[in-house]
């Protein structure tokens, strides 16, 4: 009979990583080739792919009972559910993007059949790019800010967006100017103020920009004057 260990850390000054469980019942050794995945989707892709590999290194056969996902929008394949000795299989998370953006840090909970708990975590680290950014996104107005302006800073992700297109709004409404930074290509700054602050208005200024493919990405602004 095997005796009880602890999980075994993984060292970043070798390529492979080896996995063991706090229990006492056998343990079974699984190397893993990484415990962790990181990603950065482009804005053509839906869904991305994130691959782990592990090898059984134990004399026993173990059978892959079950792989929990931390999100909804992750789903799991793998080649092989039984783990024979000297076997490996391949476990493929898909993400899918949605109209996700930011950075997301999410889960695989890998069970064996025999243990209640997850005999390994593997975690996925995935960026999706927001390839226009507006701050803020929502602009509001009071009673208190008659005859005031507002500003909203800009930027596009240079890597994938050529330029800004163009930029609507109803001039009967506001008044817009826009100005570029100087020292970043990549950032603007818009200015934005009301025509006629006795009326109240409720609107979305769209910015319309176009990638280096000269595919059309939007976002908008949406804009909220009240009298009262």
């Amino acid at each position: 009979m095997k005796a009880c260990i602890l999980n075994l850390k993984a060292s970043v000054l070798l390529p492979l990583v080896w996995v063991g469980i706090l229990h006492c019942q056998a343990i079974p050794l699984l190397e893993w080739n990484q415990l962790e995945v990181r990603t950065e989707m482009k804005p053509d892709q839906s869904v991305a792919y994130l691959d782990f590999r592990v090898t059984n290194r134990d004399e026993e056969t173990f059978r892959i009972s079950e792989i929990e996902t931390s999100a909804g929008n992750i789903t799991v394949r793998t080649d092989r559910r039984i783990l024979k000795p000297a076997q490996s299989c391949n476990i493929r998370a898909v993400f899918n993007k949605g109209k996700r953006t930011g950075k997301h840090r999410e889960s695989l909970f890998v069970y064996l059949e025999g243990f209640e708990k997850p005999i390994t975590t593997l975690n996925l680290y995935v960026h999706i790019p927001e390839l226009v950014s507006t701050k803020p996104n929502l602009l509001y107005w009071g009673p208190e800010d008659k005859k005031t302006s507002k500003s909203v800073f800009l930027t596009i992700d240079a890597r994938y967006i050529k330029d800004i297109e163009t930029i609507r709004y109803d001039p009967l409404e506001f008044n817009l100017t826009q100005t570029s930074d100087p020292e970043n290509p990549a950032s603007f700054k818009l200015t934005i103020e009301p025509v006629n602050f006795a009326i109240p208005v409720r609107d979305i200024i769209t910015v319309r920009a176009l990638t280096h493919s000269g595919n059309p990405i939007e976002t908008h602004i949406q804009v909220l004057v009240r009298t009262n």
